[in-house]
């Protein structure tokens, strides 16, 4: 595949974004216990610093290639 770094991170965060949007939240309600918090927790850590690192990526892809911010 010739996908650049910015595509690879977006088909990362796709998936990030499935866990950000909480797919655990009904067993909040069914267990009485700390683990579906905690990995609600976790999934949304995970997913902001994702979008943080794409951020990154997409920043030095553009100060480090003749692209410009129109034609990127």
């Amino acid at each position: 595949k010739n996908w650049c770094i910015e595509q690879k991170w977006l088909s990362v965060l796709l998936f990030l974004l499935c866990l950000y949007n909480g797919p655990l939240e009904p067993l909040k309600f069914l267990i009485s216990s700390w683990v579906p918090a905690m990995l609600d927790g976790i999934f949304q850590a995970t997913f902001l610093s994702g979008l943080l690192m794409f951020w990154l990526c997409t920043l030095h892809g553009i100060r480090e290639s003749k692209r410009g911010i129109l034609t990127f």
